[in-house]
């Protein structure tokens, strides 16, 4: 009868180890899932901060006069994505702008209200915010389209200078673009030694 009794208490303390064991295992394996998804998480916004950015392709400086111009009020910056970089959110992107006595950061975009030059330059406020025009896209593309930036698409960025006087010739500056995620583009450049019409070419 004692031996009746030990082995129903051996095969008790036996079950529940097998329970406690079958426990720890499925906690193990929820969190070893859970790891899995932040550490799969994690890499794609590193892969994003180190892959992500809006790459400047040209400047051109619009004069204050076509027949006698003798300063640069508003910069057009030509710029797409870089290779491999994800959608940049314009509505999380901020201009920079440096010159000679001039320093202006915190540029936010200021949607336009149609995706045309006329819109985008009424809609920049002088030295506080920027429009962008997307090429080769209708007048009517949407504000939703309009909001980011994705892999085939160019954008027209328009800044006007906050400088009473703007850029007089032989200027250096830089334009910066800081994404919130990726990597900032930083172009130090100088404005041409003499204007000849309305339109300058000031970068590359």
């Amino acid at each position: 009868m004692k031996r009746g009794i030990s082995g129903i208490g051996v095969l008790i303390i036996f079950i529940a180890m097998i329970l406690v064991a079958a426990v720890a295992a499925m906690v193990l394996l929820q969190t070893v899932g859970s790891l899995e998804g932040q550490a799969l998480q994690t890499g794609k916004e590193s892969t994003a901060e180190v892959s992500s950015k809006l790459r400047i392709m040209s400047i051109t400086g619009e004069t204050n006069d076509a027949s006698n111009p003798s300063n640069i009020t508003y910069l057009r910056i030509t710029a797409r994505l870089a290779p491999g970089s994800d959608s940049i959110d314009l509505n999380e992107t901020l201009l920079g702008f440096t010159a000679k006595n001039t320093q202006v950061s915190g540029i936010y975009y200021n949607m336009s209200a149609s995706n045309t030059v006329t819109s985008a330059k009424q809609s920049t406020l002088p030295g506080k915010t920027y429009s962008a025009v997307f090429l080769g896209k209708p007048s009517d593309y949407s504000n939703t389209n309009r909001a980011s930036v994705d892999a085939d698409e160019t954008i027209e960025i328009w800044y006007k200078l906050g400088t009473a006087n703007g850029l007089p010739p032989s200027t250096q500056f830089t334009i910066s673009i800081v994404p919130q995620k990726g990597i900032p583009e930083t172009i130090p450049t100088s404005t041409p030694s003499a204007y000849t019409g309305l339109y300058e070419t000031i970068f590359p």
